[in-house]
Parts: C-alpha cells; structure tokens; sequence
C-alpha cells in the first residue's frame, strides 16, 4: 500500500473522487493500439451497459449518456453515466479537486478524512443534524429514523434526553462508536460491518455489499484482484493501492430528504502504477438514512482518437435503498428518474467546467 494518501493525491492532483465506474479499462501491463481500445469500449457499452443504438449512436456524437441500469433485486438501483471531456487527462487531474471541477462534492456540505488508526480528536466534526438527535431520544429497535445498530440505540437511550448537553453527549457517544467501528472494520473487514436495527427487519450491511457485487460481474471478469480486496479486506492484498477512509455529510435534495451523514471506505487504485488510468473504488460503510448499501468505481481515462486533448469520464453507482422495498413500482420509476436526472446533471456540470476552465488558460 506504500504511499500516504496525500502524497499520491499531491503526486495526482486528485482528490476525494466519486463513486463512479468502469471496468472495460482495467488494461494488462501491455498498451491496446487505439482501435483496439475503442472496439473495447464500444464491446463494454453494448454487452455489459446494455447501449441502445440511439445511446450508442448519441455517445459517438460525444453527448453525455446518463442510464438507469437494469436490477434483478428490488430495492437496488444502478445508474451509468458517461461524457467526453475536451481537455487532457493532465489537465482534469490538476484541476479536478476544485469546487464545481468534481461529482462527488456536490451535495456534500462538509466532509474530512479519517485518520488510520482513527482517533476521536479527529472526529469532532462528525455529528448528527438536530432532528437526527432529537429522533434518537424515542428509538427503539426496529422503529427509528435515523440508521443505527442495537448498540447505539441503547447507549443513545441511556442519556438523559432532558439535560441541556444532551446533544453534545450523543454526538461524543457517535464519534467514539466511529472509532470502533472503523477499528474494528480494519481488523475484521466485513464482519465487523453494521447491522441496521432502524426497521422490523435488521439488515446486515455485509450481505447488501456482497450483493452489490454479485451484480457487478464485469468487475470481477475484468479486474479480480479489486473485486476481491473489496469482498475480503483487509485479507486480500492488491499492489498500487492506497486506502483512504471519509466522512460525509451530503444534501441530495434540501427539504425533501434528510441530511446524510456517511462513513466511506476508497480503495485508490493504479493498476499499472502512476501512468495508468486511476480509478477509485468507494464501499460505503454506514449511512444514517436511506442507503442499506452503495458501491462504485471511478476512472478517467485518454480518449484514443482524442489526440491527447480529450478524455472520457465514467460513472457506475449501484445502491440498496430501504425505501425502493416500500414503494410500488411507479413510484420507484419516479425516483429512478430523479437519481439517474441528478447523476447527470452533475455529470454534465463537470464537463462544461472544465472545459471553460480550459477555455480561460487556467
């Protein structure tokens, strides 16, 4: 694992990047020649996105594609973007960690970087919204709103609910959880993984991940010393990788649905060394509402016939949501609709950003 996090992402100049995905590129230690790269390419969207011709047809022109991808489980969704970028690798890579210049950021109003061993001294900023504390006064397992485990449902209820540091004490007892959780995470990998108490029916978050997974079959066809340092860390080793552990604290949609507090595990990966296409993998490890699981995969990569001035972004996020096991099927389209519209708004943020970035000669 080498390398410290920051000096990769000063030796990079990337940072924090999205949950985003594709496995097509994962190339041996040999370089394709360029149309052998771009009949790859064409293969992965078509056999294993399940490209359209008119998505197809529209990638080629260089729009922006942005699908829902097909589940076999109920309450998961996947969602594929893809755009062409016209500046080059270098040029994203400088700038991508700037606000505006990133996906992952978008929604995030605050997020940090967890020290490994992690330290409560470096957790203060991890707290739950008012209302989530507040919802934590009445938990009892199998009815709450806010995301927890049995264990911290009853240390939650054990403080007096009317002392005036009430809040200030549940957040001390959520930052000390985090240190052992993680602790635990890094000794036991996906044994130590939460089990959510929030609904009648506990759900492990090992089996949703383990899920996530068996649905990405390309990730395993096409890079499996990744897809097995996901399933089986930390008792997998995989060379040029980096682990890096984030909280974050993300608004997707302001008055509709709560704040998310999250705690996320990045495997930064080059499977070549620095010369290679980058690509981060992010495994959720707890989220407080909504998400039972989430997993991606980030890589940029060099357009082949872009002559060095263009690139291509792609993005895979597939996640388990507890509300999709609720909703009947119309409504489950609408929100669909909303995930796979926010995705690519976002992505088609990135794009023109940099491109005008670029435009300006910053």
């Amino acid at each position: 694992m080498g390398r410290s996090f920051p000096n990769i992402y000063r030796q990079l100049r990337l940072s924090k990047i999205v949950v985003v995905f594709c496995m097509l590129l994962f190339l041996p230690v040999y370089v394709y020649p360029t149309a052998d790269m771009k009949d790859r390419l064409h293969q992965f969207l078509k056999n294993d996105m399940a490209f359209s011709e008119k998505e197809f047809n529209s990638f080629q022109e260089g729009k922006t594609i942005t699908k829902v991808l097909e589940t076999d489980t109920k309450h998961e969704i996947g969602i594929f973007s893809i755009a062409r970028i016209n500046v080059s690798k270098d040029f994203f890579l400088r700038n991508y960690r700037e606000k505006g210049m990133n996906l992952e950021m978008a929604s995030a109003s605050s997020w940090g970087i967890i020290n490994t061993p992690p330290q409560l001294e470096n957790l203060k900023e991890i707290t739950l919204p008012k209302e989530d504390i507040q919802d934590l006064k009445n938990c009892k397992p199998g009815d709450c709103k806010v995301k927890a485990p049995i264990e911290a449902i009853k240390k939650i209820k054990q403080l007096d609910a009317k002392a005036p540091d009430f809040e200030v004490k549940a957040n001390l007892l959520i930052q000390q959880d985090t240190v052992d959780y993680l602790s635990n995470y890094l000794k036991y990998g996906n044994r130590a993984l939460v089990k959510y108490s929030d609904k009648k029916k506990p759900v492990q978050l090992a089996e949703q991940l383990q899920g996530l997974l068996k649905a990405s079959p390309y990730l395993e066809r096409y890079v499996p010393g990744l897809y097995a340092y996901l399933d089986k860390f930390p008792n997998s080793q995989l060379e040029n990788t980096e682990d890096v552990f984030i909280w974050l604290k993300e608004d997707f949609d302001k008055g509709k649905m709560r704040p998310i507090l999250s705690v996320n595990h990045l495997v930064y990966y080059h499977p070549q060394g620095l010369d290679s296409n980058p690509i981060v993998a992010q495994k959720q490890l707890y989220a407080a509402h909504y998400f039972e699981a989430s997993l991606g995969l980030t890589v940029l990569f060099d357009d082949p016939e872009g002559g060095g001035n263009s690139m291509y972004l792609l993005n895979v996020t597939r996640a388990r949501l507890d509300i999709l096991r609720e909703i009947p099927g119309i409504f489950a389209g609408k929100l669909y609709k909303g995930a796979r519209n926010m995705i690519h708004e976002r992505m088609s943020a990135v794009k023109r950003n940099m491109e005008e970035r670029k435009g300006t000669g910053n």
